[in-house]
């Protein structure tokens, strides 16, 4: 659980969770959050190295969520836990921004864990976010409130690679309650490779909508 990048804008509320071995469904406060994520870029330049060690430990994640969000890591019972987040927050609204990700020529992204994505890139609306632990992987989605998406794009000209058992090079999750939900769009350049573990069925590339979802 020890990402390398996390980019976050939400609109409401939230953050990053690490660490966490119970959940009381407490994450997002009682009251209905109102908010929208912002634009969310991250660039990894020419020649430049990432990498990770350990399960559920990702190169990038970026996220832009409306109506509060959050990525939590390391939690006791994650099917549980999507299921308090989607049962308590139907009065979340906000919508999520565009998310855009570009990794350069020669630079490399390198996950080595269990469940360890190299890239997470995500937008959001009716709040919502990602659960990740390194024993099982879930993509939250949205959590049912008001609000649409964004787009959600990756740009790669360098290497992408996830080498733990059921880990994807790439995530792609653009979710909104409204019927408004953005693009997701993954360019590999020339001279750009993509890797992915297939130990637990991973594909390199993952597009992924509609809420709760098992990786």
């Amino acid at each position: 659980n020890a990402p390398a990048i996390v980019a976050q804008s939400s609109g409401g509320g939230g953050g990053m969770i690490v660490g966490v071995t119970s959940h009381n469904g407490a994450v997002f406060g009682s009251n209905a959050m109102i908010g929208d994520g912002g634009k969310v870029n991250v660039t990894v330049d020419r020649q430049m190295n990432l990498g990770t060690s350990g399960g559920g430990s990702y190169g990038i994640i970026a996220q832009s969520i409306g109506g509060g969000g959050i990525l939590s890591g390391n939690t006791a019972d994650t099917s549980a836990l999507g299921d308090t987040f989607a049962a308590q927050n139907t009065n979340l609204s906000g919508n999520g921004s565009d998310v855009h990700i570009v990794v350069g020529s020669g630079s490399t992204v390198q996950t080595e864990g269990k469940l360890a994505h190299a890239i997470v890139a995500q937008s959001i609306g009716g709040g919502g976010g990602f659960i990740a632990t390194p024993d099982e992987g879930v993509v939250m989605g949205t959590a049912g409130g008001k609000g649409n998406s964004g787009s959600v794009t990756v740009d790669n000209a360098g290497t992408v690679r996830a080498n733990g058992a059921g880990s994807s090079a790439i995530v792609l999750n653009s979710d909104g309650q409204q019927g408004n939900t953005g693009s997701m769009t993954m360019n590999n350049d020339a001279g750009g490779t993509i890797w992915g573990d297939n130990a637990l069925a991973a594909p390199a590339v993952q597009f992924l909508r509609n809420g709760l979802r098992s990786l």
